[in-house]
């Protein structure tokens, strides 16, 4: 059986303890800080935060896997090195490589951008959808950003497109009502209601929009007067939305929602929160942009990068039969699309050790299945994640020490990067 920790050090699933360090959960887009530390006690996981995401990611990253986290390969369990070796050679010899998951790390990300320029693959996010059309919302018309603390100490009116998104951020009022100008209280005020289809609020803001940069009256209704008279008294106003909720007319409402704030500063000061980076994906986004100047949904191909982001797509991609390999890395969740088919094509599994749990349903989706359990920042091991405002990189400490590698040093191993032993994280 596979030795997991070669220097022979004993190695403890547990909490490494001190009442005086907080934790940062790394489990949604809010990435939330100075919470109280987790730790074991008599086998159960106490002082877990008042987050149902933050318990779900805590409980499923500490369970022990009943696989004993050992890497898996052609049927059978293996040792890392030869799964690295596996890996390696599947790299090598397929040609048609699509890289996604990417739930990562910033040292992660960065990784994968060399992963991918070596192999010549497409990369995107899990969430490239999304992320693709804020993106080209941005390359159209710019964009305007805040933070999280800036909303929390200046904004007094906050403004929600259909719903609070309390169930993606659960902790979001949280983190920015506690304070306003003078301690004063928050006012809120939602447009629409969850019922709203995605035509309807586009419809609604596109009469906010005519009616702001013409100041003709026809193209307001009761509600919309209302809401003028709210961001009319007051100091500062931030528009809250979540791009998730309106998947088919995201780039549409982003658009939309940068020319309102733009002809409402003449006059007032108002902001925009876009609530986006589940698991990585702002991080994933930000690195490969700061390393090769195009965003995801871009193709290596001998040096060069082509950017694509309707072409590129996993799901699009699959059903041509244009790729042959997928290189699935998600250290933060152990999710795997169920709609994706991959029967045809040898599946690459670099990820959350719970996956461990799941290989018997994997295997029956997918013609080859090579995976190697890693470390979840935040858990396992330290890193850095860009929150969801897009402002600010947040470091993530290590909780427990599993003996798992991250993402970054297997990807070291594959690319024969020089790193220490497959024990350390």
């Amino acid at each position: 059986m596979f030795d997991r920790n070669p220097s022979g050090k004993k190695i403890n699933m547990k909490v490494e303890r001190n009442e005086e360090i907080f934790w940062t959960c790394p489990f949604c887009a809010l990435v939330c800080d100075g919470l109280p530390s987790p730790f074991f006690k008599d086998g159960l996981i106490e002082n877990l935060p008042s987050c149902q995401k933050a318990e779900i990611g805590l409980k499923k990253a500490l369970t022990k896997s009943t696989k004993k986290d050992l890497a898996f390969g052609r049927k059978k369990f293996i040792n890392l090195p030869n799964a690295i070796e596996q890996i390696r050679s599947k790299l090598r010899k397929n040609e048609r490589i699509f890289i996604s998951g990417l739930g990562v790390d910033v040292a992660g990300a960065r990784e994968v951008v060399k992963l991918a320029c070596k192999f010549n693959a497409v990369v995107d996010h899990k969430y490239g959808d999304i992320l693709s059309k804020v993106s080209k919302s941005i390359q159209n018309k710019g964009a305007l950003f805040c933070s999280l603390s800036e909303v929390k100490k200046r904004a007094d009116l906050l403004i929600f497109l259909g719903t609070i998104p309390n169930i993606r951020t659960p902790r979001l009022l949280d983190r920015i009502e506690k304070e306003g100008p003078g301690n004063s209280k928050k006012e809120k005020y939602i447009i629409g209601d969850a019922s709203w289809s995605e035509e309807v609020m586009l419809l609604k803001l596109q009469k906010l929009s005519a009616f702001i940069s013409t100041s003709d009256k026809q193209y307001l209704d009761d509600d919309l007067e209302l809401l003028m008279n709210k961001i009319d008294g007051s100091k500062y106003t931030a528009i809250i939305w979540d791009p998730n909720f309106y998947s088919d007319y995201a780039e549409d409402i982003a658009i939309l929602l940068v020319e309102i704030v733009r002809h409402l500063n003449v006059n007032y000061r108002v902001s925009i929160l876009t609530l986006g980076g589940d698991e990585g994906s702002l991080t994933m986004q930000n690195v490969m942009v700061w390393m090769t100047g195009l965003p995801l949904r871009s193709k290596f191909s001998l040096g060069n990068l082509d950017y694509d982001p309707h072409r590129f797509t996993l799901s699009s991609l699959l059903k041509k039969k244009e790729i042959d390999t997928v290189v699935w890395i998600s250290c933060f969740s152990d999710d795997l699309d169920d709609s994706l088919d991959l029967s045809e094509i040898s599946l690459i599994l670099i990820g959350h050790k719970n996956y461990g749990n799941k290989l018997d349903k994997i295997m029956s989706r997918t013609k080859e299945l090579i995976y190697i359990p890693v470390a979840t920042n935040g858990i396992g091991a330290s890193g850095y994640l860009m929150r969801g405002d897009g402002v600010s990189i947040i470091p993530l400490c290590k909780l427990v020490t599993d003996g798992l590698m991250t993402v970054d040093s297997v990807i070291k191993e594959l690319l024969g990067e020089k790193e220490e032993g497959y024990g350390d994280v």
